[in-house]
């Protein structure tokens, strides 16, 4: 982004009154967030982080009071990930949907349980399955959530065309990240077990973008695109599609079966180089690496702590590729969920807890129930808290200058 588009987000941030209601320390964690993060911009807001609503917006205005309660010892769920679908058309090895044969819940549960999301200060929603797109009622979800809950959406793309795209974004869908795994159509088809795959991902980036939708491509960084030259290859392939982002996700392994190997930390220190050095190019697509956001200088592992996901199920995990259920939420609502999260999840960790989990999580039997999950976790290895969560924390004085 120029210059001038990086002042003009600073000042859509600057110019909330919230802002300048939180402590020094945290607004230091935000000018640090921005030093290291592009802002994005397309009509329909400008993005800083994927777990940042759009910077200015009501979502953003929640954002930054959520950041105030945290540091004051409050829990709050600033981002959750909701499977409105167990279902789905692909067949991905690496899928971790363990509701994938749960019937779809209805639709006044699920605004039942987006209202408690309210009412707990979350400040982003992202709708995703199983395929969402196979949902008739997805709009109506999007208004659910929409304009104080910033409603994001992860799909493949199945079926959607302009005026659906043009519908959702009505209903207040801020950004869409499409599933994008290669810049071949063979090995995108193959990764996702379906041959058209790859076409459908093309056709819903180019819809989103027409109907003015924040668009991002989203790849998890496999073998193939680790392979010599890929990942430039694959970039390139996404700048010419001229979507305003490119996330590149860590593989984690899912699954009993630990299905994809994890990044080796050469690689990781790759992807991380290929962000930073998109912060400093004034055009063409941002690069997110989630080896950045998830790193100990940055965020560090959020599960838990300020991002949930809930199941088709209703299942409430840490995130969706740590399937330790803290109980079911279309049953109990919010209340005893929150409370054992809380408890648990006091501060943010350095590593990812799926990683952490992954001996344990060997298993048949998933999700792992309620009942366990604090002995599970208490045999989690314990750190120090990531770097910018060192200014946010309650009960921190964040790090030394």
């Amino acid at each position: 982004m120029p210059g001038s588009g990086r002042l003009r987000a600073a000042l859509l941030a600057l110019g909330c009154r919230e802002t300048w209601t939180l402590s020094p320390r945290i607004l230091r964690a935000l000018l640090k967030a921005f030093r290291t993060s592009r802002p994005a911009t397309a009509a329909t807001g400008t993005i800083l982080h994927v777990n940042c609503p759009p910077l200015g917006s009501p979502g953003f205005r929640r954002y930054l009071r959520g950041l105030r309660r945290l540091a004051g010892g409050e829990y709050v769920p600033l981002a959750v990930h909701v499977a409105v679908t167990g279902r789905c058309i692909n067949c991905c090895a690496r899928c971790s949907n363990v509701a994938r044969a749960c019937p779809d819940p209805a639709l006044e549960t699920l605004t039942r349980m987006l209202a408690g999301l309210r009412d707990a200060g979350t400040a982003s929603v992202a709708l995703t399955g199983g395929e969402p797109l196979l949902r008739e009622d997805l709009a109506r979800l999007v208004a659910a959530c929409a304009p104080d809950m910033a409603p994001l959406l992860f799909t493949a793309g199945h079926g959607l065309d302009l005026a659906r795209a043009r519908s959702l974004r009505a209903a207040g869908l801020v950004a869409a990240f499409v599933s994008l795994d290669y810049f071949r159509a063979e090995e995108h088809d193959r990764v996702r077990g379906r041959s058209g795959a790859f076409d459908e991902s093309l056709r819903a980036i180019a819809a989103f973008l027409e109907a003015g939708v924040y668009t991002a491509a989203q790849a998890v960084v496999d073998e193939a695109l680790l392979a010599d030259g890929a990942l430039e290859q694959f970039l390139g392939f996404c700048r010419g599609l001229n979507v305003h982002e490119i996330m590149l996700l860590t593989p984690v392994p899912v699954g009993p079966a630990d299905v994809c190997r994890a990044c080796e930390p050469t690689e990781h220190e790759h992807l991380v180089r290929l962000q930073l050095r998109s912060v400093a190019e004034p055009l063409g697509p941002k690069v997110t690496a989630s080896s950045w956001l998830e790193s100990p200088e940055c965020f560090g592992c959020q599960a838990g702590y300020g991002f949930l996901y809930v199941s088709a199920a209703g299942d409430v995990f840490p995130c969706d590729f740590v399937p330790v259920s803290f109980g079911n939420v279309f049953d109990s609502g919010w209340g005893p969920v929150l409370e054992r999260l809380a408890r648990c999840f006091p501060v943010p960790q350095q590593s990812c807890m799926a990683l952490d989990l992954r001996a344990s999580l060997r298993r048949t039997q998933l999700p792992v129930p309620w009942e366990e999950a604090e002995a599970l976790l208490a045999r989690r290895p314990r750190s120090g808290l990531p770097g910018l969560s060192q200014w946010i924390a309650p009960g921190t004085k964040g790090p030394r200058r």
